[in-house]
């Protein structure tokens, strides 16, 4: 990730009328007529805070947040800890020194996070769905960039550390969704192993240079074997290309949605699927398909993990299935310039430029700098380990496209440089001469070892069970008996019970564990080394009931597989077949396409089926139809408010290829909104380079009516470069502006009207802007300078006296109220 560079330079604290003391850099106007305590009761009294819970807060508000907790009763059990940039938290002992001792309440920088959360056991709250992020009034009003910064560094930092964490607390849908996939995973892909020495494979990724390569593609389509995801479907069926091979690896439902078109596909392609799959495209797959992964949920798989995407899974099976040669097009693992992440025809594309973007930078293939976002960087590394063992078997692996990360371990080569021989038969050819065509009976053995697999497991699950009751009934006798010898004889009772579930059935209980997360993570307890008698008790109860529970959820699961594969073997039938049984099981897996896939394997429709069953089998074409010719959702589009902000923080440090980017990015963008944006950050990048004249030209073509934010910027810029030209009168005008578009920058103005020598107009602006906000010490202060410096004595010791009202030790106003005294000019 980035270093924290994000300059926050902060000015004299304010004061407010409730003695609360704050930084309008930070928290701009947010504590000006109302106290903090008001402020945080009207947000967060009505749903309070959760107990044994881990709030993670982006920014202190200077210090008034975690204040206004300590002076709270805290939630038990509750942590609260904050992500603050190190100028705040290195004043905080004297913002907020009562906080300083408060287990409860932490204080971090962003660096050192990671280390905090993790001695917080941030994974128990993540587990039991007890981590909240919450905003600080800083981060929300942004009115400084630097707390835009902190807060989207904040947040991928969340997101890159929960992302480990969530992919093991979906471990129920996963394993489900094998067992959904169950009947459809019958040959695994090594049964390929080493059958394709010698030849090339092309995989095919859904980044943006699939735009720029796809034509070689076409050109070379009988040279080469094609391995493509699933979501490039429908960019290759428009194109006319039909892949050897095609990837799904993701179980949640868009991703039919994003890969439906590969149904489309003939039976010259091959499916290779993880068996955690979405189930709406392995079920529907009309042609031959291979597994990778656990066949079984509850059995550790031996293949090991090729990566965290379905690109790693095509290229681990080109390494796997013996390639001489794998060249990859589409797989970038990068934004674009202009913000991209995927190639034309998918919603990411039509949604527009992502202009966030991520927190890591890269080099890519080029040379050039471009962005990438956590889990993207992941699956570089991931895919540098790939290409690793693929060396160690001397298979090259190769990206053609130059604006693609730089991967370790595989090369960067012109298309020109890339040379193949011919292939004397085809991808398909060679799979079926190998495998051969599945016959029906072969299906139907598989589908009965299977049956017998789940019953099984069953079995097993009842002598769970057994054992759970019989471990509850050993705590209902040890919580019950106050004699310490026979307590203990109890208790190792259940200790070893719970050994007999653990070594009889290890990986089952494990299984179980994953299906009733929220049951067993009850028993965690952060943070704590001492357990009382009653929270035993309770948690060997948890631990059996979770059991139980978890035990009786298993063996819905499994009877709904087994029915599930039962109508496969209805399927396989020649004669008596019981359609309904194939339609209620199509209809209830939401797998219209099965209809298909049972009249292409010779399903009987020849005589003797009621109308009503045709009639039901042609509203399932009809619905597989409809599902595959129905449009994509739409993707939420960008907001441009961010991206405003994150401009802002790039001019901040110079960041002029930051800018570049951006600014290509919203070329792409329409509407009022983006076109003001436009013009502010074209003014940003020529600013950067020097180009000073420049960047006041496109500053005021920043229209208010298209983006007030984007325009109040704009004029902030110009008051400044005029001023640093000496050019006061067009920097006056432009401040004058600013105080329209934001009141506060008042005193700002008056400072630079009394440079100018505009005193009286200063004097107004400094009276107008304390009539409005009566408690801002630090401009009464300046107010009384100005009158200090005129020789008005008088109205000076009236202003340091007000400030004192206000700040008794403020000791500027005491230094200067003693210098008049000393001059004589007031008694």
């Amino acid at each position: 990730m980035k270093s924290d560079t994000q300059e926050l330079v902060l000015g004299e604290a304010l004061l407010n009328a409730w003695g609360d003391r704050y930084f309008a850099e930070i928290n701009g106007t947010t504590f000006r007529d109302q106290s903090a305590s008001q402020t945080y009761d009207e947000r967060f009294l009505a749903d309070g805070f959760s107990t044994h819970s881990l709030y993670i807060i982006c920014g202190t508000d200077s210090g008034l947040f975690p204040k206004y907790l300590n002076s709270r009763p805290l939630p038990e059990g509750s942590t609260f800890l904050f992500i603050e940039r190190p100028e705040v938290v290195e004043l905080l002992p004297q913002l907020a020194p009562e906080i300083e001792d408060v287990e409860a309440i932490r204080v971090t920088t962003l660096d050192d996070f990671a280390h905090l959360a993790a001695n917080r056991d941030i994974d128990h709250f993540f587990y039991r769905r007890a981590l909240f992020l919450v905003p600080s009034f800083g981060v929300i009003h942004n009115p400084h960039p630097a707390c835009a910064d902190l807060a989207w560094k904040a947040q991928q930092a969340i997101d890159r550390l929960s992302l480990n964490l969530g992919v093991q607390l979906n471990n129920r849908f996963f394993f489900l969704t094998i067992l959904q996939n169950l009947a459809e995973n019958r040959t695994h892909v090594r049964a390929l192993e080493g059958v394709f020495a010698g030849r090339t494979a092309v995989v095919l990724g859904a980044g943006p240079s699939l735009d720029e390569f796809l034509p070689w593609v076409k050109r070379h389509r009988e040279c080469v074997d094609v391995l493509a995801v699933s979501r490039t479907s429908r960019r290759l069926l428009q194109d006319g290309v039909e892949p050897d091979f095609v990837f799904s690896i993701d179980p949640q439902a868009i991703s039919f949605d994003v890969g439906k078109e590969m149904l489309c596909f003939g039976p010259q392609t091959v499916l290779v699927n993880n068996t955690h799959a979405c189930p709406q495209l392995v079920g529907q797959w009309p042609w031959r398909n291979l597994y990778w992964g656990t066949r079984l949920p509850w059995e550790p798989s031996a293949d090991g993990s090729p990566g965290n995407t379905v690109t790693h899974l095509a290229v681990w099976t080109a390494v796997l299935m013996g390639y001489s040669k794998i060249v990859l097009i589409g797989v970038d693992l990068c934004f674009s310039q202009e913000g991209h992440t995927h190639a034309k025809g998918s919603g990411e594309r039509d949604a527009g430029p992502n202009l966030l973007r991520g927190a890591v930078e890269i080099e890519t293939n080029a040379g050039r700098r471009a962005e990438t976002d956590y889990q993207m960087a992941q699956g570089i590394e991931e895919m540098g380990r790939l290409a690793e063992g693929a060396l160690r078997r001397n298979v090259p692996i190769i990206n053609v496209a130059p604006t693609a990360a730089r991967i370790p371990n595989v090369k960067h080569a012109e298309l020109t440089d890339i040379h193949f021989e011919g292939q004397a038969e085809t991808a398909v050819t060679l799979v079926h001469r190998i495998l051969s065509d599945e016959k029906s009976v072969e299906r139907e053995k598989y589908y009965r070892i299977t049956l017998q697999e789940l019953e099984k497991t069953r079995r097993a699950l009842r002598r769970i069970q057994t054992w759970a009751q019989s471990g509850l009934e050993q705590i209902r006798k040890a919580f019950q008996e106050e004699n310490h010898h026979l307590f203990r004889k109890h208790n190792q009772k259940i200790d070893a019970i719970e050994n007999r579930i653990r070594r009889a059935y290890p990986h089952l209980r494990n299984a179980l564990i994953q299906l009733q997360a929220g049951d067993f993570t009850q028993v965690l307890r952060p943070n704590r080394d001492i357990w009382e008698r009653k929270e035993i008790e309770e948690a060997s109860k948890l631990i059996f009931n979770g059991y139980l529970r978890s035990a009786d959820d298993l063996t819905d699961h499994l009877r709904e597989a087994e029915a599930r594969i039962s109508s496969r073997l209805e399927e396989e039938k020649t004669q008596d077949i019981d359609l309904r049984i194939l339609l209620t099981q199509w209809q209830r897996d939401r797998q219209p396409g099965r209809a298909r896939i049972w009249r292409h394997r010779g399903g009987d429709l020849s005589s003797g089926v009621p109308a009503s069953v045709l009639d039901q089998l042609n509203t399932l074409d009809q619905e597989f139809e409809a599902s595959l010719a129905q449009e994509r959702r739409v993707l939420p589009g960008l907001d441009l408010g961010g991206v405003r902000r994150r401009a802002a923080a790039m001019l901040d440090r110079v960041d002029r290829e930051g800018l570049r980017r951006v600014l290509a990015g919203l070329k792409e963008h329409s509407g009022p909104k983006a076109e003001a944006l436009r013009h502010l950050v074209a003014g940003y990048a020529s600013e950067s380079t020097g180009a000073r004249e420049d960047a006041l030209e496109h500053y005021s073509h920043v229209s208010a009516a298209g983006m007030p934010q984007a325009r109040e910027d704009a004029v902030r810029r110009m008051a400044v470069i005029n001023l640093q030209a000496r050019r006061v009168e067009s920097a006056l005008a432009a401040l004058q502006e600013l105080t329209v578009l934001c009141p506060s920058t008042r005193p700002e103005y008056a400072r630079v009207l009394k440079l100018a020598g505009r005193v009286q107009d200063a004097i107004e602006q400094y009276t107008r802007h304390l009539s409005e906000r009566p408690g801002d010490a630090a401009v009464m202060l300046q107010l009384g300078d100005l009158y200090r410096d005129l020789g008005a004595a008088e109205p000076a010791r009236m202003a340091y006296e007000y400030v004192l009202a206000l700040v008794p030790d403020d000791t500027v106003a005491l230094r200067r109220l003693e210098d008049i005294r000393q001059e004589g000019a007031v008694p």
